[in-house]
């Protein structure tokens, strides 16, 4: 029985009248044959399936009676064909001479099932076909008339159909390909050339994990199975081949409708990766492996994102220039990675990128990696692992004019755009807060005992410069930060909102100064503005910022005053303008504070209030008005290891509370432009009740204060010295007998002075006349020198 394959179409010589060219068809294992030029059909009745010998039987009423029975109906020595399985098939056609020996023809080799061979080779390797077959189908010639042998092959294929593979003992397939065909094939023996046109794979299905221990299920299916030491296999040394190296050139390769199922079972909650309508392009491969080729690729990822490349790609060595596209690609189906560093939940988010990339091997002098394009992580919502709550999202965060470079790496971004951030903050009733939980790694199996290891030598690392980043601009639209205190009752809830502006000229520039213009609000009511600048990517980051809040609810933080202070807040509002500068890891900071009507509720029995007399201090700061006016400046050095900023600012605070609380003169005595040491105390002299001018000035400088402070009361106690004022006294009776008697000799003038001689004179004389038993005056110099230097001393001096 003759039979070829022409055309697409399989072929014979009518069994009826001998015309040739009559299609034929296989029908469950029959073959049919319809011949146009008898109109008659017929059917090959198989005796003997091995040999391929059977009957011709006529099926249509024709005036031609013809079967043929035993081996070929058809003579012609240029045809053959025989059948050596259910469908399977073998079918030659062309010329043979046989010295020398030389052929022409055409042969085919059709629906050869791969599972009707496999089980005399399964043994051999770890992987089992399940199903498939494979058509072969190919012209050639073949000349043995001159060395070395031609043989030359044209318009051949190879078709693989329904194949199934899976592990060895398993039924479920690991790869399933529905089609998988090679077209156009070419081969030239003595130029050592080979073709093909295209290699089209069509709605292949691949399953693939990743086991828990690291190994992709693919790799033992394919790992030879070894050898019984009985029988050792030595390896064999490739052959050496002196002629020229084969050429191999294959048009295209074409992956149409693939879809991959992929689950890394190596993390404790297994991910799940699946792709699906994957598409791949190659043209132009050329072997030996030279210059590059056009290629294009894409796929589906978990049925939402989709991912679009196309460009050049070049094996040795190896580079690719490709324009890269991903669109929504999820972020949740990544979240097992996540679990064993973090504990957040990715509830939403979506990746964009949209640019053009370039890999090089063997860069020098060009960068390893170029990336050019926009990136952007849109509707994200990210929530604590613990709590179950939401605490940080955006709608959009894009990253426009991208220019990246790695190895060395450079980094170039027109614009980041920062849409609708939101982050909320919350402090737990044991203090922790949400931020530190979900940094933390979870917990996994008891704790290892440390391991010790033997101390290494520590080399001193090189110094590496900061990586050259330089971003044009930063837009933040519409930030909001919700701060949540639940350690103490009740809850504390306030926030930002509203906070939009730009930082423009960020860069890693040493002298570089990024502009910073951000305006907002603090619980949807007092303004705020952040103005300044500031170079936090340069090795020496500088600060330059100030902020201003304007009338701020105080009530809100009314249990912190509650808790720490000892009285709730019923009323106030506060201000501030804030500056803050850094520069050479040395933090200046100017706060000015105003607080506006702060008002105190009743005493709390809070135990941990402080035990500054803080209702002192508020009555010491605040003015006639209602307002507290505080400057507070803060210095601190950022290179001291236990430097924390809000100790540094809570610790001039205090000290300012203690100072105004412990020393409320002094404060008083900045009131009015005096230092107030000595405010505390007002002095008599000793044996008089009239104040002198100094202290006259006191009482007027305590009541100026008081008419500042409103809130303060004075209380006044009095004191006196017995013997002071005993001595002062006798002395004003001295000076006014000595005055007495100088004015009774005769001067005239009631407030002369008497000269020293005169005076000790008078002295004397009342010395003298003192009752017995008491202490002479003239006797004790101190009285002459009180007497001289005494209240009510004398002004001019007459001899």
């Amino acid at each position: 029985m003759s039979l070829s394959f022409h055309n697409g179409t399989w072929r014979r010589g009518c069994p009826g009248c001998g015309a040739h060219g009559a299609p034929c068809r296989w029908v469950k294992g029959a073959l049919f044959v319809s011949c146009t030029e008898c109109d008659s059909e017929f059917q090959y009745l198989s005796k003997s399936r091995p040999l391929g010998r059977g009957v011709w039987i006529r099926r249509l009423a024709d005036p031609i009676q013809h079967s043929a029975e035993g081996g070929d109906d058809d003579a012609s020595q240029s045809r053959g064909c025989a059948e050596f399985g259910e469908e399977e098939t073998l079918a030659w056609e062309g010329t043979v001479h046989l010295d020398p020996l030389e052929s022409d023809g055409h042969v085919s080799l059709s629906n050869v099932k791969l599972n009707t061979f496999w089980p005399s080779l399964r043994d051999r390797f770890r992987f089992d076909i399940l199903s498939g077959a494979v058509l072969v189908d190919a012209r050639y010639h073949f000349d043995t008339s001159a060395a070395p042998v031609n043989l030359q092959v044209n318009e051949g294929k190879v078709l693989l159909s329904d194949f199934r593979l899976s592990a060895a003992g398993e039924r479920d397939p690991v790869m399933t390909v529905p089609a998988l065909a090679f077209e156009g094939i070419r081969m030239d023996l003595p130029k050592r050339e080979a073709g093909v046109g295209t290699i089209a794979l069509s709605g292949a299905e691949i399953r693939a994990w990743l086991a828990e221990d690291g190994v992709v299920n693919f790799k033992p299916l394919f790992t030879p199975v070894a050898t019984s030491r009985e029988d050792p296999v030595e390896p064999q040394r490739p052959a050496t081949d002196s002629g020229q190296p084969w050429s191999v050139d294959v048009q295209a390769i074409e992956v149409t409708k693939a879809q991959v199922a992929f689950e890394d079972r190596s993390l404790k909650t297994p991910a799940q990766l699946a792709i699906d309508d994957l598409h791949v392009t190659v043209n132009g491969i050329h072997v030996p492996l030279k210059g590059s080729w056009p290629v294009a690729a894409g796929f589906r990822l978990n049925q939402q994102g989709t991912v679009e490349s196309k460009g050049t790609l070049q094996l040795d060595p190896l580079q690719t220039a490709l324009t890269l596209k991903l669109a929504h690609i999820g972020l949740r189906p990544f979240q097992p990675y996540l679990d064993r560093r973090m504990q957040v939940e990715i509830r939403d988010g979506e990746l964009e990128l949209d640019g053009e990339l370039v890999y090089r091997s063997q860069h020098d002098p060009e960068p390893m990696i170029q990336y050019t394009g926009q990136l952007g992580l849109n509707n994200l919502h990210v929530a604590d692992g613990v709590s179950a709550h939401e605490f940080l999202g955006w709608t959009a965060l894009g990253l426009n004019k991208v220019a990246l470079e790695v190895a060395p790496t450079k980094v170039k971004i027109g614009e980041i755009a920062w849409r609708d951030p939101a982050i909320r903050f919350v402090t737990a009733k044991d203090g922790t807060t949400n931020l530190s939980r979900v940094m933390k790694a979870p917990a996994e199996g008891p704790a290892q005992p440390p391991v010790s290891k033997p101390v290494e030598a520590t080399v001193p690392k090189k110094a590496t410069a900061p990586i050259p980043i330089d971003v044009n601009v930063v837009r933040l639209s519409k930030l909001s930060a919700t701060f949540i205190d639940e350690s103490i009752e009740p809850v504390i809830t306030t926030g930002i909102q509203n906070l939009s502006g730009t930082i423009k000229g960020l860069s890693s520039k040493q002298i570089a100064k990024a502009e910073v213009a951000l305006t907002g609000t603090v619980d949807e009511v007092a303004p705020l503005k952040i103005q300044g600048q500031v170079n936090p990517l340069s090795e020496d980051t500088y600060t330059h910022l100030t902020f201003l809040f304007k009338g701020v609810d105080l009530t809100a933080v009314s249990p912190y005053a509650g808790k720490y202070v000892g009285y709730p807040i019923t009323k106030g509002k506060l201000s501030l303008d804030l500056m803050y500068q850094v520069s050479k890891q040395q933090l200046v900071g100017e706060n000015k504070v105003l607080v506006d009507q702060l008002t105190f509720g009743e005493k709390t029995d809070s135990p941990d209030a402080t035990s500054l007399p803080v209702r002192l201090a508020v009555g010491l700061l605040k003015d006639r008005r209602g307002r507290i006016d505080i400057d507070m400046p803060v210095r601190g050095d950022l290179n001291e290891p236990d430097f924390r900023y809000g100790r540094v600012v809570l610790n001039a605070l205090v000290n300012l509370i203690t100072k105004v609380a412990t020393s409320p003169f002094s404060a008083l005595g900045g009131l009015v432009g005096g230092s107030g040491e000595d405010l505390q105390f007002i002095e008599f002299m000793a044996g008089s009740e009239v104040l002198e001018s100094v202290e006259q000035r006191k009482i007027e400088s305590i009541a100026k204060a008081l008419q500042e402070r409103p809130a303060l009361r004075v209380d006044v106690a009095g004191a006196a010295d017995p013997a002071r004022d005993r001595e002062a006294l006798a002395l004003q009776k001295i000076v006014t007998e000595v005055q007495r008697r100088f004015t009774q000799g005769g001067t005239k003038n009631l407030h002369a002075v008497p000269s020293p001689s005169r005076e000790f004179e008078l002295l004397n004389r009342i010395d003298c006349q003192s009752p017995p038993g008491t202490t002479g005056v003239a006797d004790r110099g101190h009285w002459r020198r009180r007497f001289r230097a005494g209240p009510g001393g004398f002004g001019t001096t007459e001899n």
